[in-house]
């Protein structure tokens, strides 16, 4: 399948949310500190992320992947990162075969990193490939609730 991928405008985000959306959703599960009306909030409402798609050339209606990136500034970097988080979709390949279309964005940006937030373990292998490292992982810890209940 032939795919390209494609920055949507945030005036856009309305008119294809309904295919988006589902594919976003497995980003959001129980473990996740972000929601599908979060994500739809920092696209359109606050414009805070831009969404990245990937779809069929041969049929525009077919969205198989979607991402969201937001450039954010860090000390440790010493200057603008572009974020990449909630990655969801049908075929990982479609998108990793798009990932210097979004690493020229970066540059283009004047980011000096990339990185993926949260991204799954697995990914690890193909990731590496592209040139990005694991430098850490999350680590989280439940407070405020009864000792039972973590």
């Amino acid at each position: 399948m032939e795919t390209s991928i494609s920055a949507i405008a945030p005036e856009n985000i309305i008119k294809i949310w309904h295919k988006v959306a589902p594919l976003l959703e497995k980003a959001t599960d129980k473990d996740s500190i972000i929601t599908l009306e979060d994500i739809f909030n920092q696209l359109y409402t606050y414009n805070t992320a831009l969404l990245w798609i990937v779809w069929d050339k041969k049929n525009t209606d077919t969205i198989i992947s979607a991402m969201l990136t937001s450039i954010l500034g860090t000390k440790e970097s010493g200057g603008p990162v572009l974020t990449m988080y909630c990655l969801g979709g049908t075929d990982k390949g479609s998108w990793l075969k798009h990932f210097n279309f979004v690493e020229k964005y970066a540059i283009d940006n004047d980011c000096n990193e990339m990185r993926v937030i949260d991204g799954r373990k697995g990914w690890e292998k193909d990731f590496k490939k592209l040139g990005l490292n694991t430098i850490r992982y999350t680590y989280s810890k439940k407070i405020g609730l009864e000792k039972n209940e973590n």
